[in-house]
């Protein structure tokens, strides 16, 4: 059995990194010891896994169905060997993280000040981008990112929380333009868009939205909304903090999910990471529980749209 799981981990390692020689590189053995680990792997399953070329290595049907499978065992195995030796050791080190910028002040941040109260030694950089970076070309332990994200041979994915979207403004918007009274009626006013053609999907309609300003990312839309450019549709932790302190309103919602996910490169994870994925974890449900009440809070109070006659 023994020997099998190393067989299973060299066929992980060779389709991780693209080659028999990069597999082998990885794992500090021979190509040819990887040759025959393969090999000896597909006779004892009775079928081919690549398909092997001067060029190229090209999965099988069944070879990519098990690569998947062999990646999360060895992923899991190593984990537990890992997290077994680091039992009794002290977390320290640099923790590197990206996220969407929307989420520092309510989930990254509070997840920072909780590890670094209980492990100091540990130090956090957290890079706050729209971007999606490579997270081993950047040399980035952790990524949070918006979607449903599935585990890879090269990437583990955990999911973090699901939560709703929203139309938000600020009162002197509503003062302004007046409180639209139905789906229909957002199409005429000013909105913040994320995409020079945009729809909302409002009370099950899908209403297309006059986009006042056009910006790229949800803080930017947040942004727009608080100075009364227009409406935005955003994901409530974003504007968590600005709908508790009155900065903006509540016009309608929830209008759709996200969901965000956590993601890091299929290794061993270190202990301070781990540390840190499970503080961002816990924080996600505070979060996700948070938006629950935001969404129990009455919608903004204000005038009625303006028609025109």
């Amino acid at each position: 059995m023994s020997r099998w799981l190393d067989d299973m981990a060299v066929f992980a390692a060779v389709v991780r990194d693209g080659s028999f020689t990069a597999g082998a590189r990885s794992l500090g053995i021979t190509k040819q010891s990887v040759s025959e680990r393969v090999a000896r792997l597909e006779q004892r399953l009775g079928v081919q896994l690549l398909i092997r070329s001067t060029r190229a290595l090209k999965l099988t049907e069944a070879g990519a169905r098990y690569a998947d499978a062999c990646a999360a065992i060895v992923t899991r195995a190593d984990a537990a060997d890992h997290e077994a030796r680091q039992a009794q050791q002290r977390a320290s080190g640099t923790v590197r993280v990206t996220a969407p910028v929307g989420l520092g002040g309510t989930l990254l941040i509070p997840a920072a000040g909780d590890l670094r109260r209980t492990h100091p030694e540990v130090r956090l950089e957290l890079v706050l981008d729209e971007r999606v970076v490579d997270l081993v070309r950047d040399g980035v332990d952790l990524a949070v990112r918006a979607g449903a994200t599935s585990s890879t041979p090269s990437f583990i994915a955990r999911p973090l929380f699901e939560t709703a979207t929203a139309i938000v403004a600020s009162p002197a918007y509503v003062t302004s333009h007046g409180r639209p009274e139905d789906a229909a009626a957002f199409a005429g006013a000013p909105c913040v868009a994320r995409r020079p053609v945009d729809a909302w999907s409002i009370d099950g309609h899908r209403v297309a939205i006059t986009g006042a300003l056009v910006v790229n990312t949800f803080e930017a839309a947040r942004d727009a909304a608080l100075a009364g450019i227009g409406a935005a549709q955003l994901p409530i932790p974003i504007v968590l903090d600005d709908l508790r302190t009155g900065a903006l309103v509540l016009l309608a919602g929830p209008t759709g999910r996200i969901a965000f996910t956590a993601l890091w490169p299929a290794r061993r994870l270190p202990l301070r990471v781990r540390l840190y994925l499970e503080a961002v974890a816990r924080h996600a449900e505070r979060l996700a529980i948070a938006v629950q009440h935001a969404l129990a809070v009455p919608r903004a109070a204000g005038p009625a749209r303006r028609t025109r006659t």
